[in-house]
């Protein structure tokens, strides 16, 4: 009792002074040879007897602060991560009651502490730990909903462990799956194995979903993933968790995906093509700073006849959506220009844009698509659909690297805005009035 009393004062101090150390392993796109991004892994001060993440959470439950932990685990892996400027995706574990608490505020404590770290929200995935602990599937569902409009992708960690429920998947609708490691472990001795991968790989497929094999530690196992048709992977044999990855991985990992020789037949239903997302619908568009007025915004599209609309952007991160029809009318009015002129560009956008990954599939923008539509015609007087409605274009902001500002333009749909701040892209939709 005495040990874990001192062992609680221990961690309370270490979250008050920000002690937590934190290590990145990647996570590699197989099919490109690429790094998607990096999972933080949280450590308590080394040699200490809170250095190991389980003896950190056993801790902070006992002594009521598992809350306080995750959060400060969160924005320190946030910060570091920034700091070394890795390229990718950060990937963070956090328990179901955090992610709705976060969903429940639209992101506010976390998307401020990405911005101030100068970390583009859309790099951000929360990955579903301890899936015994969903409670109330309802609010974690409406909680993903909220990040995911915020830019926030969703994961759903260890699928297959036993705790992990197919329910959650088809509920969730997450961005990611991770499989347990149980399934990775010597799969290429093992055809049971082979054969619930190649099932869950199916699963992937039919749900738009891409797969992350976990624990991949041998060139056999990782051979056998690539020829399922796994689409990223994790585990020692691209890298180990250190606090200085490098932005690439093993090289003895490399040559496994780029050999062409063939450990097991592959899936007979062709594994989908990663490329066929809504980021391949990108092309050059300019944006504006939050801080403009409204008087560069009309400059903007005096400048650009054919830009239909302009995302707004604050330190690269997109606020805005602001539709050129909408804003010239009110702006054309007269003594606008007079009243309106200097102040704030923000005062005419949308604020409250729908954002989908730009690595989601094309398809999954259907239902979205559909219904954006259906609500339009509705809320019409007219019951006809008026031939070469005009078609909605997606605009990027630039990345804080220099990258090209793009903009995407799907046929007869609800105008859609694609933001670009990293490597990692996010698309944001709404409908045009």
């Amino acid at each position: 009792m005495l040990h874990n009393a001192g062992l609680a004062v221990t961690l309370r101090k270490l979250l008050e002074q920000q002690k937590l150390h934190f290590v990145f392993q990647p996570i590699v796109d197989m099919a490109r040879s690429t790094v998607l991004g990096y999972e933080a892994l949280m450590r308590g001060p080394a040699g200490s007897a809170l250095e190991r993440p389980d003896d950190l959470l056993r801790v902070a439950k006992h002594c009521g602060l598992a809350s306080e932990l995750e959060i400060a685990a969160c924005k320190g892996a946030i910060r570091e991560f920034s700091a070394l400027q890795l390229p990718g995706k950060l990937f963070l574990n956090l328990s179901a009651p955090l992610i709705t608490a976060f969903g429940r505020e639209g992101g506010g404590e976390l998307l401020r502490c990405a911005v101030d770290a100068g970390l583009s929200p859309a790099r951000l995935i929360l990955e579903l730990t301890e899936h015994e602990r969903v409670e109330d599937t309802s609010a974690l569902q409406t909680a993903f909903a909220a990040l995911a409009g915020q830019g926030v992708g969703l994961a759903l960690d260890d699928f297959g462990d036993g705790r992990s429920s197919l329910r959650l998947w088809a509920q969730l609708k997450p961005q990611v799956v991770k499989l347990d490691k149980f399934f990775v472990r010597g799969i290429h001795r093992d055809s049971r194995n082979v054969e619930v991968v190649r099932a869950i790989l199916n699963l992937c497929t039919a749900f738009g979903t891409p797969l992350v094999a976990e624990g991949v530690e041998e060139a056999e196992e990782l051979a056998v993933l690539r020829d399922l048709g796994c689409h990223f992977g994790q585990g020692y044999l691209f890298g180990r968790p250190t606090a200085c990855p490098d932005a690439d991985f093993c090289q003895a990992a490399r040559a496994v995906l780029q050999s062409s020789k063939i450990s097991v037949l592959p899936n007979s239903a062709p594994r989908p093509d990663m490329a066929e997302t809504v980021g391949r619908l990108k092309v050059p568009a300019p944006t504006i700073a939050a801080s403009a007025c409204n008087e560069d915004l009309m400059q903007l599209f005096t400048d650009h006849p054919d830009l239909q609309a302009v995302a707004v952007v604050d330190k690269y991160y997109p606020v805005g959506l602001v539709n050129r029809r909408n804003f010239v009318d009110k702006f054309a009015q007269r003594y606008s220009r007079e009243i309106y002129g200097r102040r704030p560009c923000t005062l005419f956008m949308n604020a409250t844009p729908l954002r989908v990954e730009a690595s989601a599939p094309i398809d999954s923008l259907i239902a979205v698509l559909t219904s954006a539509t259906c609500t339009k015609a509705s809320s019409s007087p007219r019951t006809d659909v008026t031939p070469g409605w005009p078609p909605a274009r997606a605009w990027c902001a630039p990345s804080p690297s220099g990258a090209s500002r793009q903009r995407a333009t799907p046929t007869r749909s609800p105008s859609c805005r694609a933001t670009s701040p990293s490597p990692s892209t996010s698309a944001a939709c709404s409908t045009p009035a």
